[in-house]
């Protein structure tokens, strides 16, 4: 909305504002996407961690950990938090950052329990480093661009899974017989994607299993409904 309100603006006021004046107000208008971006991620860590000294007092192109783009400044394009030890949830606004080439949280990975990527633009194949953080409960990477066939690492060592959701996505191939081998998983969500081939049969013995969406996909075989 904001960018579309800055393109708006430049329009209206063509006739007497310069195209350096837009160009501007647009490169400001995303500065501040990325700023409020960072304070979401922040915010949702403890506040005594190592993001305390992330604050309005120092351009957040020089927090610790972050680094800017030289091409486009302002643009955040790495995080590297690996030493940090945060402990916490990853925000969802963690995907305005739309010029985000490197996250890393290698010592933080373990301690996540709940990953909600869901309802932005993020291409690509799943990292198969999310099997490190196998104290992940909630999985939640719906309405995206991932493609590709799904890891069947995810599967074999996120085993404290309780939902699963990469509903509207790109995903292809046959769905991993892995994720029969998730016990504790409640929500299963696979709607809407390119998977083929068989339905796994095991995928009926979750005794957990609550909701299993599996529609608009290009599969064959038996149901598991009763």
């Amino acid at each position: 909305m904001a960018s579309r309100s800055v393109v708006l603006g430049c329009i209206f006021m063509k006739r007497t504002l310069t195209k350096d004046w837009c160009e501007t107000t647009r490169s400001s208008s995303n500065a501040t996407a990325d700023e409020l971006a960072l304070l979401s991620f922040k915010s949702m860590f403890a506040s005594d961690g190592s993001l305390a000294s992330w604050n309005k007092s120092i351009h957040y192109c020089s927090w610790p950990g972050v680094v800017c783009s030289r091409r486009h400044p302002e643009r955040v394009i790495s995080l590297r938090l690996g030493s940090s030890r945060l402990s916490g949830l990853l925000s969802p606004f963690l995907g305005n950052l739309s010029f985000l080439k490197i996250l890393d949280l290698h010592e933080t990975a373990y301690r996540l329990r709940l990953l909600n990527l869901s309802t932005n633009s993020l291409q690509g194949n799943i990292p198969v480093a999310l099997v490190g953080c196998t104290n992940l409960s909630l999985l939640h990477l719906s309405d995206n661009q991932f493609q590709g066939e799904f890891p069947t690492e995810i599967g074999a060592s996120l085993k404290n899974l309780v939902l699963l959701n990469v509903e509207k996505n790109g995903f292809s191939g046959e769905i991993p017989r892995s994720l029969a081998d998730l016990p504790l998983l409640e929500e299963l969500n696979l709607r809407v994607n390119r998977f083929s081939g068989e339905i796994p049969p095991a995928l009926g013995n979750l005794t957990n299993l609550w909701i299993l969406g599996l529609d608009y996909n290009r599969l064959s075989g038996a149901s598991l409904h009763p």
